[in-house]
Order: structure tokens, then C-alpha cells, then sequence
């Protein structure tokens, strides 16, 4: 269990003064959310640690290098898969390249970590829709179409993956349930 706090403190510090996209929510409700839904849904300690730390590498001056010295080679396996590279490559790129990933991605911890992060990012776009409505697409640089083709596509691949998966289906009820 001190491997979850140490992750957390970790996580906190690495995240300081960050605010989610549009809000005035500090970053670290995201990642810490991802570790939540990741320990509901019974994951090992070591893909729990990755989902609060999924962000790290892509988002702080931290490297994979400080993620495997903290918290080892297989957390630091994990959170290189749910990381974006190419952090200034187009919105779309960056994307692309998680589908691809994903379509060839043979690991059930990763694929569950990518998972978390998305199923956290359409649970929080569905409770500001509730508040915004439409005026929610305006905080993205990419709209309401490009959205569901991304999440709806991350969904397929994953139940392609497992279709009897139930956090799998969860996933894909979701987007189903808000974007149509």
C-alpha cells in the first residue's frame, strides 16, 4: 500500500499548478481518478501506480527514466504505452498513433490503462456537457465529430481485443450513451 501513496505524492508534485483543459480543476483529479477506476475494476497494484502516473511523462519535465527508477521497469512499460510521444505533433497524429498502438497492443494491463485514462476523459466530457452543452466543444481545438471518432474508435479496438470484457463494454456503453 505505500507504493499507492508514494505514487500519489509523486503524481501530486509532478502535476502541481496543472488545471484540467478548460476548468478550473487541478490536473491531479484526473490521474487520480484513472487509479480509482483501475483498483474498482480489481488491477494489480503495479497498473494502479501507472494509471496515477499515466501522465507524468507526457504532461511534466519527469522522463520514463524517473518513472523506472521510483516505481520499476514494468510501471515504467505501462505509462510508456499510455503516453503520447510527440507531445507538439497535430492533435490528430498524436491520436493516430494511440489507435495504432492499440490495434497491436497484446498487453491486458496497458490496454486497461488506456481504458481508464478514456473512460475518466468521456465521464468528466458527460458532466460538462450536463453544465455547458455544446459550448463543451469549444474547449477542445477539435470538435464534437473528430471526439467521437477517437473514443468511439479506442472503444472498438479494445473490445476487439476482448468482447466479453466487461470494463471493455463499459467503455463502449459510454461513448455510445454520448455520442450516439
Amino acid at each position: 500500500m505505500d507504493k499507492y501513496f508514494e505514487a500519489i505524492d509523486f503524481a501530486q508534485n509532478a502535476h502541481k499548478g496543472q488545471y484540467r483543459k478548460g476548468s478550473h480543476t487541478p490536473y491531479i483529479v484526473h490521474p487520480l481518478s484513472v487509479m480509482e477506476i483501475l483498483i474498482r475494476n480489481n488491477a494489480k497494484e503495479e497498473v494502479a501506480i501507472a494509471g496515477v502516473l499515466h501522465d507524468v511523462v507526457e504532461d511534466t519535465e519527469y522522463t520514463l527514466e524517473d518513472i523506472r527508477e521510483r516505481f520499476g521497469e514494468r510501471v515504467a512499460k505501462l505509462v510508456s504505452y499510455a503516453s503520447e510521444p510527440h507531445k507538439d505533433a497535430p492533435w490528430k497524429n498524436r491520436k493516430e498513433h494511440t489507435i495504432e498502438l492499440l490495434r497491436t497492443l497484446d498487453d491486458k494491463d496497458a490496454l486497461y490503462v488506456i481504458c481508464a485514462d478514456k473512460y475518466h476523459n468521456i465521464c468528466s466530457m458527460i458532466k460538462d456537457y450536463e453544465i455547458l452543452g455544446d459550448m463543451l466543444w469549444s474547449k477542445f481545438k477539435y470538435g464534437r465529430e473528430d471526439q467521437k471518432w477517437y473514443y468511439k474508435t479506442v472503444a472498438e479496438i479494445l473490445l476487439s481485443h476482448d468482447e466479453e470484457d466487461d470494463f471493455f463494454k463499459r467503455y463502449m456503453e459510454k461513448v455510445k450513451k454520448f455520442f450516439g
